[in-house]
């Protein structure tokens, strides 16, 4: 009977491993420093959240080589506690970066400041390469950068690279004039 007891507690913890909502979960329980835990996370999260949370690992911690500088917060002024938290709050940050972007009125801007435009959109472009070109590293490991798509990616983040240095060259303070 006692063993029977036991293999049904087993079964049951088990189960509740396996059904657990990994967005509940705090982020002090993972190392997300280190690329294999953010996968597992990854790999947990339902397709439509993984995204977030993959901008979230890479630029919004403080650890992180691609830092963006802006740690995330809630409505309290506190980090994100939890999993589910820290997409939500990137989520929110991506839609508040694109209205931002929406509502710039490029007439009512001088010449330098358009340029300033385009360049900020040129470099968040790149931004988005570089991401896409991390996220594929992480969630595919090394053997991702022989792919043919990858190697279509490195180009056009190269390219991307050649059009920011051109229009910082370009720009009045490069050239002396106005």
């Amino acid at each position: 009977m006692q063993r029977v007891v036991l293999v049904v507690a087993s079964c049951s913890l088990l189960l509740g491993a396996c059904g657990r909502d990994i967005a509940a979960e705090p982020l002090a329980a993972f190392d997300l420093t280190q690329p294999a835990v953010v996968e597992s996370v990854l790999a947990e999260l339902p397709p439509e959240s993984r995204g977030a949370f993959a901008t979230f690992t890479i630029h919004h911690l403080a650890s992180s080589t691609a830092f963006c500088g802006d740690v995330l917060v809630n409505e309290a002024g506190r980090e994100p506690a939890t999993i589910g938290e820290a997409i939500r709050l990137t989520i929110a940050r991506e839609a508040d970066l694109r209205r931002d972007e929406q509502a710039v009125d490029l007439a009512a801007l001088s010449p330098a400041e358009r340029r300033e435009y385009r360049l900020a959109q040129l470099l968040e472009a790149h931004e988005h390469l570089v991401d896409r070109r991390e996220n594929a590293i992480m969630l595919n490991g090394d053997a991702v950068r022989q792919e043919e798509a990858f190697r279509h990616l490195e180009q056009e983040i190269a390219r991307s690279r050649a059009d920011i240095a051109a229009m910082r060259a370009a720009t009045p303070a490069a050239t002396g004039s106005t």
